[in-house]
């Protein structure tokens, strides 16, 4: 069982993020982070990566809450981050059509490729299978290759825009 926590951290569509106190109703720590729209935020031990409109993807120390580095993905937002600590990698899924993987300590750019046409939303891993997964605007559920990145399968799987995927890791029907 995770233990309760009071803390929310939040981000928003004017200029950064706030740890929000949740039981005393206050801002315990707010961060600048330039004129950018917050799209994802994801979090592994001490480390903080935030997607951000303006094609950055920020890494914070949680502890100091103030940024360590920052790296340009894309031209356009990236709108989902995925940690995949088993390969030391997080992948983005950009609006420009394009996902891309980074090595998690240095945010250098390991991979990028065409995936979702013209936006990816959503990226997903399962390390189980060592497949990565993506949708976007173009309603398309795609499956991709850790191990060299290739389209395994490409899937019509909507009417409209793929905006989240999840892995229910154990389905109990009852």
């Amino acid at each position: 069982m995770v233990p309760h926590t009071p803390y929310l951290l939040v981000g928003h569509n004017t200029q950064g993020i706030h740890l929000i106190n949740w039981e005393s109703k206050s801002e315990e720590k707010s961060l600048f982070l330039g004129n950018v729209t917050v799209f994802d935020i994801k979090i592994l031990g001490n480390w903080i990566w935030v997607a951000c409109s303006d094609g950055n993807l920020i890494q914070i120390d949680l502890e100091a809450f103030a940024v360590v580095k920052k790296t340009k993905c894309s031209e356009k937002p990236i709108r989902s981050i995925e940690v995949v600590p088993e390969r030391g990698w997080l992948v983005v899924g950009c609006s420009d059509a394009h996902m891309a993987v980074l090595n998690m300590a240095t945010l250098e750019m390991v991979q990028s490729w065409p995936a979702n046409h013209p936006s990816v939303f959503s990226v997903l891993s399962i390390p189980e299978t060592e497949i990565l997964y993506s949708g976007g605007r173009d309603a398309h559920l795609k499956s991709w290759s850790w191990q060299d990145f290739d389209l395994i399968q490409d899937v019509p799987a909507h009417l409209f825009a793929i905006n989240q995927i999840v892995h229910l890791s154990s389905l109990h029907l009852l």
